[in-house]
């Protein structure tokens, strides 16, 4: 399995935020893809037309992966409907959980087929298989950031945060407001303060 794979309008490569497991441990793990010009992808909640991608793991006994970060997605209207989902780069974070049964320096193949639906004047379903061989590493210890850690990094401070802040409705002349928390606001400094 090479480090990339094709179809007809995307690109995909598996990366990893080291090059090498823990020993039950954590290593963050993405799928940094890109449909072709024109095309489109789609988020976790495609709306009212589209299918999310699908991973289909095969991994090593021992070794899971967890939930899908989703970057915030893009609007996508057509023909009187609204979608969401993603046009070029794309970077789709995972947390890989070494529990296996290997020792240190051997190595642990993670390979994927990730299935999409592939979007333009017409959708067309499209799959990419993709492999990643990590190192297994210490139990403790530092861990080496990979040539690929600081795309995940920014994949990662640019998912959604959930709000930490209330929100807040407020009547005005007859209409009725709904806000949300901004960093910026200093109303919001304080959730017990004024509005």
């Amino acid at each position: 399995q090479g480090p990339t794979g094709t179809s007809a309008h995307l690109t995909a490569r598996l990366i990893a935020a080291s090059q090498t497991a823990p020993r039950n441990g954590e290593v963050t793990i993405a799928l940094d893809y890109t449909a072709a010009k024109g095309w489109h992808t789609y988020w976790v909640n495609p709306g009212d037309t589209g299918l999310a991608p699908v991973f289909h793991w095969t991994l090593p006994d021992g070794v899971s992966v967890g939930d899908i970060g989703w970057p915030a997605p893009e609007k996508l209207p057509a023909f009187g409907l609204m979608s969401y989902g993603y046009a070029g780069e794309t970077v789709l974070t995972l947390p890989l959980r070494n529990a296996s049964k290997l020792a240190p320096g051997e190595t642990l193949p993670i390979r994927a087929r990730v299935d999409f639906l592939v979007c333009a004047d017409v959708c067309v379903p499209e799959s990419v298989e993709v492999g990643l061989d990590l190192k297994v590493g210490p139990k403790l210890g530092p861990v080496a950031p990979s040539a690929d850690a600081a795309t995940i990094m920014a994949a990662q401070k640019a998912l959604p945060r959930p709000l930490t802040q209330p929100g807040r409705v407020d009547l005005k002349n007859g209409t009725v407001e709904i806000g949300f928390a901004d960093a910026y606001d200093p109303h919001f400094a304080d959730p017990r303060g004024a509005w």
